[in-house]
């Protein structure tokens, strides 16, 4: 037995990391973007910050802008 997996539209990648990280930027730099004071927010902000340095994982850029988007 197995699992079927169906792949909906939303979720395909379209563009590169930066295009696709476009609009979680803005919403952030208009203010639009709450977050929740935890523990692991040094670690996520120390992705988004300095985002497009390629010296810098981001894997989480992709993770904040997919759900964004």
């Amino acid at each position: 037995g197995g699992y079927t997996v169906h792949e909906y539209p939303q979720t395909k990648q379209q563009g590169g990391k930066a295009t696709r990280a476009t609009p979680v930027s803005v919403a952030a730099s208009e203010g639009r973007i709450g977050y929740a004071r935890a523990p692991w927010n040094d670690w996520l902000f120390g992705q988004l910050e300095p985002f497009p340095n390629p010296r810098i994982h981001d894997d989480a850029v992709d993770a904040f802008s997919a759900a964004w988007n």
